[in-house]
C-alpha cells in the first residue's frame, strides 16, 4: 500500500500499488502518466476524508512502458509526484526501495548451486554508481585463497544492470579449483556454491518476479511425449490422411532442490516469458503447460518439482547433435 501524503522513495515496485490512499475532503482527479502516454485519469469521491484506489499494480503491469520506467502521479489540488517503478509480480516483506537497496533482483535469498557448464547472471538496480565484484574462493588441495574479480565497473545508478557471473568466467587454474563465489554490489550479495560438472542439458531462462532474466536448471530426468492428430477423409474408395498435427511436450524434473532454490522455481511457475537453454545456448521460446510445485516443511524433506512445457513454435523442431569434444558439456560422467 502506498500513501500519497507520505514522502515517496526514488523507486517503488509495481506490486506496492495494490492500494493507493489519498487524503481528500472533496472530489479529486487522479492522473497517472509515463513517457509512453497517459495511463489513467479518473475522478474519485472521498469517503471519511479518504480515497482508496485499488489494483493499480495490475494496471502498471499491463502498461506499454519498459519494465523499469518513470511515472508521474498527479492529484488535483495536491500537486504531483514522480517515481521510478519496477514492474514486479511479488511483494517483499519490506518496502520496494529497501529490497532494491539490499538485494539483487532475484527471488533466491540464500546460497545457490551451480556448475562450470552453466550460465549464471544477476541483475541489480543501484541507487548510486558502484562496481559489481565476484569474491572467489579457490582450493589448491591444501589451502583456500580468496580473490576479488570485477565483473562490471562504474555501473550507472537508476538503471537495470545485468551481469554475466558464470563460473566458467572465474576459473583460474593457477590458484586452484573454484569452489565458491559471492557476487557483491554495495549491500547486495548472491552466493554460489560450485559443484563438479553434472548433466544439465536443459534449462529455462525466464523473466522472474522482478521482470529480469534469470536461469533455472533441471538436474532430474526429462520425459518426452509426442501426440499426433491425424485428419482423414475418404476420397473415392480410398481413405486418405490429408493433414497431421503434432504436439511435442516435455516433462522436466528439477531433482532435489536446496531450500533457497524453491522460490526460484516457484517464480518460474508464475512466469509468462520463458526461453529454452540447450547445451548452454538460449534457443527457442517455450510455453509452460503444467507445473507441480508442492512441497512440505517435514524434517529431512527435499522438495522436487516438475514442469511440463513445449516449444512455442507450431512447427516440428529437429535437434542437430553437436560433435562431442572430450570432457565438454556433452561428456557423460554418469559412472565417474
Amino acid at each position: 500500500m502506498i500513501n500519497y501524503d507520505n514522502t515517496w522513495p526514488w523507486v517503488c515496485l509495481s506490486s506496492e500499488f495494490d492500494e493507493l490512499q489519498i487524503t481528500a475532503t472533496s472530489p479529486i482527479t487522479l492522473t497517472i502518466a509515463s513517457a509512453s502516454g497517459l495511463l489513467l485519469q479518473n475522478k474519485y469521491t472521498p469517503t471519511s476524508n479518504k480515497v482508496s484506489v485499488y489494483d493499480l499494480d495490475r494496471l502498471l503491469a499491463t502498461s506499454d512502458s519498459d519494465m523499469l520506467a518513470q511515472y508521474e502521479f498527479a492529484v488535483s489540488g495536491q500537486g504531483s509526484k514522480r517515481v521510478l517503478i519496477l514492474r514486479s509480480g511479488t511483494k517483499p516483506t519490506m518496502s520496494g526501495a529497501d529490497f532494491v537497496a539490499g538485494h539483487f533482483l532475484s527471488p533466491v535469498m540464500g546460497e545457490r548451486t551451480t556448475t562450470l557448464n552453466r550460465r549464471e547472471m544477476v541483475t541489480a538496480l543501484l541507487d548510486t554508481s558502484a562496481d559489481i565484484v565476484a569474491s572467489c574462493v579457490y582450493a589448491d588441495g591444501t589451502t583456500l585463497s580468496t580473490v576479488d574479480i570485477v565483473l562490471a565497473s562504474d555501473v550507472p545508478a537508476q538503471s537495470l544492470q545485468e551481469v554475466d557471473c558464470s563460473p566458467s568466467l572465474l576459473v583460474d587454474e593457477s590458484k586452484g579449483r573454484l569452489v565458491q563465489y559471492v557476487v557483491k554490489a554495495g549491500n547486495r550479495r548472491m552466493s554460489f556454491r560450485v559443484r563438479p560438472t553434472c548433466a544439465t542439458r536443459l534449462g529455462l531462462l525466464f523473466r522472474n518476479d522482478f521482470s529480469v532474466w534469470e536461469p533455472a536448471y533441471f538436474t532430474g530426468m526429462h520425459e518426452h511425449t509426442q501426440k499426433i492428430t491425424r485428419e482423414q477423409a475418404a476420397i473415392g474408395t480410398i481413405m486418405t490422411t490429408y493433414d497431421i498435427h503434432e504436439e511435442d511436450s516435455v516433462k522436466s524434473y528439477t531433482g532435489p532442490l536446496r531450500p533457497s532454490e524453491v522460490e526460484l522455481f516457484r517464480s518460474l511457475a508464475r512466469s509468462t516469458e520463458v526461453m529454452l537453454i540447450e547445451n548452454g545456448a538460449v534457443t527457442d521460446p517455450v510455453v509452460i503447460d503444467d507445473v507441480s510445485v508442492k512441497h512440505t516443511d517435514e524434517e529431512g524433506h527435499l522438495p522436487a518439482f516438475t514442469f511440463t512445457w513445449h516449444r512455442a513454435s507450431l512447427r516440428t523442431v529437429t535437434t542437430v547433435p553437436i560433435t562431442p569434444r572430450i570432457f565438454d558439456e556433452t561428456f557423460d560422467d554418469t559412472f565417474e
